[in-house]
């Protein structure tokens, strides 16, 4: 028998969705065995996708540059096969689930308060807030390049993600009055 069914905290949080969709032998931890093959694609694709390391001034840049030599790879032979790889993708996806309707939302989410002056402290920086959520509790959603703030449903703010430290990331419209 494997090893125990696992749940990721992914997995976990989307409420099963996609387990329920997979057989029980998809939903097992691999052996030792599977780690070397995926640290072996892992360290094909840094080396053929990232080496050297693209310069682009924007995630939607690099995002563009990956699926063109992504393609290019298509015409590439596989060990072994006979086959190309863009061939071998064009027999696997028949097998292949659905793309959810929705897009999974890559983020971590963090229930933050608002200061008294409309910031929210983030990974040691401060994002502005519209003034009249001060003191108000938030939900951040903290993406690779992004950072929105929510209170309830509604986005009330929107700005580019900083991985520095000590910034202040401020809309100045974010402490204009609301005309009523």
């Amino acid at each position: 028998m494997g090893a125990a069914p696992f749940a990721s905290h992914g997995a976990a949080r989307s409420g099963g969705s996609w387990s329920t969709r997979l057989p029980s032998a998809a939903a097992q931890k691999e052996g030792d065995h599977e780690k070397g093959l995926v640290e072996n694609l892992v360290g094909y694709a840094r080396r053929n996708f990232l080496v050297p390391l693209p310069e682009v001034a924007s995630f939607e840049e690099l995002n563009a540059l990956l699926l063109a030599r992504c393609q290019t790879s298509d015409g590439r032979l596989l060990p072994g096969q006979g086959r190309t790889v863009g061939e071998a993708w064009e027999a696997e996806q028949p097998h292949l689930l659905p793309l959810p309707r929705f897009a999974w939302p890559c983020c971590t989410v963090h229930v933050l308060k608002s200061s008294r002056s409309s910031v929210v402290r983030f990974e040691g920086n401060r994002y502005s807030v519209p003034a009249g959520y001060a003191g108000r509790n938030v939900l951040l959603r903290a993406y690779v390049d992004r950072v929105d703030i929510a209170h309830g449903e509604r986005i009330i703010a929107s700005h580019r993600r900083s991985y520095g430290r000590g910034q202040d990331i401020l809309d100045p419209y974010h402490y204009v009055p609301v005309p009523a």
